[in-house]
């Protein structure tokens, strides 16, 4: 499972707790997969105003109506992650979501 995440380029300054928080958040979880690769998030693109949040991990097997719910439980932990070290996302317009 791969997701990317986009965030402002002037906060990558935060990244090294926000990344060691969400990888921690990663092995906690049972969903995941621990054994060849472990469960991995890194900066994977900057630009002049944003960069990217990537993180990759490996989901162990559930039947595919779990699947979702795995994977919106990671989105939803990331997220709450991102906002305790104060990251505030936008929508494309700007408007806060």
């Amino acid at each position: 499972m791969t997701i990317k995440i986009p965030i402002p380029a002037d906060d990558t300054d935060k990244a090294p707790g926000i990344i060691n928080d969400i990888e921690s958040m990663l092995r906690s979880n049972p969903n995941v997969f621990l054994g060849k690769e472990p469960p991995h998030c890194f900066l994977s693109r900057t630009e002049n105003s944003s960069a990217e949040l990537t993180l990759e991990c490996n989901l162990k097997n559930t039947n595919y109506q779990e699947l979702p719910f795995t994977k919106s439980d990671i989105f939803l932990q990331t997220l709450q992650t991102l906002k305790e070290h104060g990251f505030l996302l936008k929508k494309e317009d700007d408007a806060k979501i």
